[in-house]
Protein backbone atom coordinates (compact mmCIF):
# COMPACT_ATOMS: atom_id res chain seq x y z
CA UNK A 1 0.00 0.00 0.00
CA UNK A 2 1.35 3.48 -1.12
CA UNK A 3 2.12 5.82 1.70
CA UNK A 4 -0.52 8.39 2.33
CA UNK A 5 0.49 11.75 4.13
CA UNK A 6 -2.37 14.01 5.05
CA UNK A 7 -1.49 17.87 5.65
CA UNK A 8 -4.36 19.52 8.01
CA UNK A 9 -3.83 23.65 7.76
CA UNK A 10 -5.88 24.35 11.17
CA UNK A 11 -5.52 28.29 9.54
CA UNK A 12 -8.64 30.75 11.58
CA UNK A 13 -8.69 27.77 13.91
CA UNK A 14 -9.64 30.42 17.06
CA UNK A 15 -12.29 32.14 15.29
CA UNK A 16 -13.71 28.57 14.01
CA UNK A 17 -13.81 27.43 17.69
CA UNK A 18 -15.49 31.05 18.81
CA UNK A 19 -17.90 30.46 15.77
CA UNK A 20 -19.17 26.64 16.63
CA UNK A 21 -19.69 27.76 20.10
CA UNK A 22 -21.90 31.19 19.24
CA UNK A 23 -23.29 30.25 15.75
CA UNK A 24 -24.12 34.07 15.92
CA UNK A 25 -20.22 34.85 15.26
CA UNK A 26 -20.24 33.18 11.92
CA UNK A 27 -19.52 35.12 8.78
CA UNK A 28 -18.78 37.69 10.95
CA UNK A 29 -15.62 39.34 11.00
CA UNK A 30 -13.63 38.05 13.98
CA UNK A 31 -10.83 39.63 15.01
CA UNK A 32 -9.07 37.30 18.11
CA UNK A 33 -6.71 38.71 19.83
CA UNK A 34 -6.30 41.94 22.09
CA UNK A 35 -9.13 44.83 22.31
CA UNK A 36 -8.49 47.99 20.15
CA UNK A 37 -8.28 50.05 23.37
CA UNK A 38 -5.20 47.60 24.17
CA UNK A 39 -1.51 47.27 23.23
CA UNK A 40 -0.76 43.94 21.22
CA UNK A 41 -1.80 41.96 18.27
CA UNK A 42 -4.28 40.08 16.41
CA UNK A 43 -3.45 35.90 16.68
CA UNK A 44 -5.87 34.77 14.16
CA UNK A 45 -8.96 36.46 12.31
CA UNK A 46 -11.99 35.17 10.53
CA UNK A 47 -11.87 35.13 6.22
CA UNK A 48 -14.32 37.48 6.87
CA UNK A 49 -12.05 40.05 8.33
CA UNK A 50 -9.37 38.96 6.40
CA UNK A 51 -11.25 40.44 3.51
CA UNK A 52 -10.70 44.01 4.80
CA UNK A 53 -6.93 43.39 5.35
CA UNK A 54 -6.82 42.32 8.52
CA UNK A 55 -4.07 38.98 9.56
CA UNK A 56 -2.25 37.28 12.24
CA UNK A 57 0.30 39.27 13.92
CA UNK A 58 -0.61 42.59 12.71
CA UNK A 59 -0.67 45.52 15.45
CA UNK A 60 -4.52 45.84 17.32
CA UNK A 61 -4.61 49.17 16.25
CA UNK A 62 -4.21 49.25 12.66
CA UNK A 63 -6.51 45.90 12.38
CA UNK A 64 -8.54 47.96 14.01
CA UNK A 65 -8.37 51.22 11.46
CA UNK A 66 -8.77 48.50 8.52
CA UNK A 67 -11.84 46.96 10.52
CA UNK A 68 -13.53 48.86 12.77
CA UNK A 69 -16.50 46.70 12.88
CA UNK A 70 -15.34 43.79 13.41
CA UNK A 71 -15.99 41.61 16.73
CA UNK A 72 -12.89 41.78 19.04
CA UNK A 73 -12.20 38.88 21.33
CA UNK A 74 -9.86 38.21 23.75
CA UNK A 75 -8.61 34.14 22.93
CA UNK A 76 -9.67 31.35 25.41
CA UNK A 77 -6.36 29.39 25.63
CA UNK A 78 -7.75 26.01 27.60
CA UNK A 79 -10.74 25.86 25.13
CA UNK A 80 -8.78 26.01 22.03
CA UNK A 81 -6.45 23.37 23.66
CA UNK A 82 -9.43 20.92 24.68
CA UNK A 83 -10.17 20.80 20.90
CA UNK A 84 -7.26 20.61 19.55
CA UNK A 85 -6.53 17.52 21.88
CA UNK A 86 -9.97 16.24 20.26
CA UNK A 87 -8.68 16.32 17.17
CA UNK A 88 -5.32 15.20 17.52
CA UNK A 89 -7.52 11.97 18.51
CA UNK A 90 -9.12 11.40 15.23
CA UNK A 91 -5.90 11.85 14.04
CA UNK A 92 -3.86 9.45 16.09
CA UNK A 93 -6.84 7.20 14.96
CA UNK A 94 -5.94 7.35 10.86
CA UNK A 95 -2.52 7.85 10.90
CA UNK A 96 0.59 6.22 12.34
CA UNK A 97 2.70 9.08 12.69
CA UNK A 98 1.59 12.44 13.22
CA UNK A 99 3.67 15.66 13.28
CA UNK A 100 2.60 19.13 13.93
CA UNK A 101 4.16 22.78 14.30
CA UNK A 102 2.13 23.80 17.35
CA UNK A 103 3.13 26.49 20.24
CA UNK A 104 4.61 23.85 22.38
CA UNK A 105 6.55 22.69 19.97
CA UNK A 106 8.59 26.24 19.35
CA UNK A 107 8.29 27.12 22.89
CA UNK A 108 10.61 23.89 23.34
CA UNK A 109 12.67 24.92 20.48
CA UNK A 110 13.03 27.89 22.42
CA UNK A 111 14.40 26.77 25.59
CA UNK A 112 17.18 24.59 23.55
CA UNK A 113 18.27 27.93 21.59
CA UNK A 114 18.37 29.71 24.87
CA UNK A 115 21.19 27.10 26.64
CA UNK A 116 23.34 27.43 23.15
CA UNK A 117 23.12 31.20 23.65
CA UNK A 118 24.13 31.00 27.31
CA UNK A 119 27.46 28.83 26.17
CA UNK A 120 28.20 31.48 24.02
CA UNK A 121 27.92 34.97 26.33
CA UNK A 122 29.58 32.58 28.75
CA UNK A 123 32.81 31.92 26.21
CA UNK A 124 33.26 35.60 25.49
CA UNK A 125 32.06 36.55 29.22
CA UNK A 126 29.30 38.93 27.24
CA UNK A 127 25.68 40.10 29.31
CA UNK A 128 22.86 41.39 26.62
CA UNK A 129 20.21 43.89 27.30
CA UNK A 130 18.02 42.89 24.20
CA UNK A 131 16.79 39.66 22.79
CA UNK A 132 14.83 39.84 19.18
CA UNK A 133 12.54 36.62 18.17
CA UNK A 134 12.07 35.91 14.37
CA UNK A 135 9.85 33.47 12.60
CA UNK A 136 9.24 32.96 8.99
CA UNK A 137 7.03 31.09 7.70
CA UNK A 138 6.08 28.59 5.20
CA UNK A 139 5.55 31.82 2.30
CA UNK A 140 8.93 33.10 3.44
CA UNK A 141 7.13 35.62 5.03
CA UNK A 142 8.82 37.21 8.73
CA UNK A 143 7.80 38.26 11.47
CA UNK A 144 10.52 39.98 14.01
CA UNK A 145 9.78 41.42 17.61
CA UNK A 146 12.33 42.47 19.81
CA UNK A 147 12.08 43.18 24.12
CA UNK A 148 14.90 45.27 26.09
CA UNK A 149 15.20 45.23 29.38
CA UNK A 150 18.06 44.07 32.32
CA UNK A 151 21.42 42.19 31.29
CA UNK A 152 20.55 38.80 30.92
CA UNK A 153 22.77 35.67 30.54
CA UNK A 154 21.84 32.78 32.17
CA UNK A 155 19.45 30.31 29.54
CA UNK A 156 16.20 30.68 31.44
CA UNK A 157 16.97 34.64 31.09
CA UNK A 158 17.49 34.47 27.42
CA UNK A 159 13.91 32.07 27.71
CA UNK A 160 11.73 34.28 30.11
CA UNK A 161 12.49 37.24 27.49
CA UNK A 162 11.66 35.26 24.33
CA UNK A 163 8.61 33.12 25.07
CA UNK A 164 6.09 36.17 25.43
CA UNK A 165 6.79 37.40 22.35
CA UNK A 166 5.61 34.13 21.01
CA UNK A 167 2.55 34.33 22.21
CA UNK A 168 -0.16 35.57 19.99
CA UNK A 169 1.93 34.73 16.99
CA UNK A 170 0.47 32.25 14.47
CA UNK A 171 2.48 29.06 14.87
CA UNK A 172 1.25 26.20 12.62
CA UNK A 173 3.08 27.53 9.49
CA UNK A 174 6.68 28.59 10.71
CA UNK A 175 9.80 27.60 8.95
CA UNK A 176 12.11 28.65 10.96
CA UNK A 177 12.96 30.15 14.38
CA UNK A 178 15.99 32.28 15.82
CA UNK A 179 16.39 33.63 18.43
CA UNK A 180 19.67 37.00 18.75
CA UNK A 181 21.23 39.11 21.23
CA UNK A 182 21.73 42.82 20.75
CA UNK A 183 23.25 45.47 23.25
CA UNK A 184 26.27 43.38 24.66
CA UNK A 185 28.37 44.13 27.71
CA UNK A 186 30.91 42.90 29.59
CA UNK A 187 29.26 44.24 32.59
CA UNK A 188 25.91 42.98 34.69
CA UNK A 189 23.29 45.28 35.52
CA UNK A 190 20.15 44.82 36.77
CA UNK A 191 17.98 46.22 39.24
CA UNK A 192 17.83 44.23 42.79
CA UNK A 193 14.82 43.43 44.47
CA UNK A 194 13.93 41.51 47.55
CA UNK A 195 14.01 38.79 45.82
CA UNK A 196 17.54 38.35 45.53
CA UNK A 197 18.50 39.13 48.71
CA UNK A 198 19.79 35.36 49.73
CA UNK A 199 19.90 34.42 46.48
CA UNK A 200 16.06 33.89 46.77
CA UNK A 201 14.96 34.83 42.72
CA UNK A 202 18.32 32.68 41.43
CA UNK A 203 17.35 29.44 43.22
CA UNK A 204 13.91 29.49 42.57
CA UNK A 205 14.26 30.46 38.76
CA UNK A 206 16.95 27.71 38.75
CA UNK A 207 15.09 24.73 40.17
CA UNK A 208 11.84 25.50 37.84
CA UNK A 209 14.70 25.57 34.55
CA UNK A 210 16.55 22.65 35.49
CA UNK A 211 12.93 20.68 36.04
CA UNK A 212 11.61 22.00 32.75
CA UNK A 213 15.33 20.88 30.74
CA UNK A 214 14.48 16.96 32.98
CA UNK A 215 11.08 17.42 31.13
CA UNK A 216 12.27 18.39 27.46
CA UNK A 217 15.03 15.65 27.75
CA UNK A 218 12.38 12.79 28.86
CA UNK A 219 9.92 14.61 25.86
CA UNK A 220 12.13 14.10 23.58
CA UNK A 221 14.61 11.47 24.67
CA UNK A 222 17.66 13.65 24.45
CA UNK A 223 20.68 14.39 26.85
CA UNK A 224 21.61 18.24 27.30
CA UNK A 225 25.21 18.66 29.06
CA UNK A 226 25.91 21.75 29.75
CA UNK A 227 26.90 24.05 26.93
CA UNK A 228 27.10 20.96 24.69
CA UNK A 229 24.65 23.06 22.59
CA UNK A 230 26.73 25.94 22.43
CA UNK A 231 30.28 24.50 21.38
CA UNK A 232 28.90 21.95 19.03
CA UNK A 233 28.17 24.40 16.63
CA UNK A 234 24.71 24.64 14.30
CA UNK A 235 24.81 21.69 12.39
CA UNK A 236 25.15 19.85 16.27
CA UNK A 237 21.81 22.33 17.50
CA UNK A 238 19.85 21.37 14.01
CA UNK A 239 20.24 17.74 14.44
CA UNK A 240 19.07 17.71 18.12
CA UNK A 241 15.92 19.96 16.60
CA UNK A 242 15.07 17.61 14.08
CA UNK A 243 15.54 14.72 16.31
CA UNK A 244 12.71 16.92 18.52
CA UNK A 245 10.65 17.15 15.52
CA UNK A 246 10.97 13.71 14.75
CA UNK A 247 10.05 12.90 18.24
CA UNK A 248 6.68 14.75 18.18
CA UNK A 249 3.65 12.71 18.88
CA UNK A 250 5.58 9.48 20.36
CA UNK A 251 5.36 8.63 24.14
CA UNK A 252 8.11 10.60 26.36
CA UNK A 253 11.09 8.21 27.56
CA UNK A 254 11.00 6.45 30.92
Amino acid sequence: MDRLIIHVDMDAFYASVEARDDPALAGKPLIIGALPQERGVVATCSYEARKFGVHSAMNIKDAYRLCPQGIYMHPDMKKYKLVSSKLHEIWNAFADVVDTMSYDFLRDVLMLLSISLEARLRRHGMYARTATLKLTYSDMRSITRSQSGESIRQAYEIFMSAIPMLKGLLTNSVRLIGISLQNLSDEYSRQLTFADLGGIREKWLSYRWKKAIWNLQRKYDIHLSPGASGSDGGERLYDVISHMSNRMGRPPSR
